[in-house]
């Protein structure tokens, strides 16, 4: 994960703590932290490992859907979404 696209993740991933999500990240192999987590350092640790990763969503006990990150795309790393986030996540796209 380059410079750019890890300032364009910790935005999405403190955007997304900020609004009562927690997170997990998928690496293609499973889960990669023990639990959904709303620990920022625990998930930017877990995260830019490999080209492609999922952060997978849940606020309360409710999932809602996962966020594609393709790395090497630059400020495009956000490659898909679910429709219900595109409030909180087109003006991070829009600022990117």
């Amino acid at each position: 994960m380059n410079t750019t696209e890890r300032r364009i993740v910790t935005h999405l991933i403190t955007t997304l703590l900020a609004n009562g999500y927690r997170l997990n990240v998928n690496n293609g192999t499973g889960h990669i932290l023990p639990s959904y987590s709303s620990s920022l350092p625990d998930l930017l640790a877990a995260l830019g490992h490999c080209d492609e990763e999922v952060i997978w969503t849940k606020q309360g006990d409710e999932p809602m859907g996962g966020i594609l990150l393709i790395y090497g795309n630059g400020v495009d790393v956000i490659s898909d979404y679910p429709l219900s986030m595109s409030e909180l996540i087109d003006p991070i796209l829009d600022a990117a």
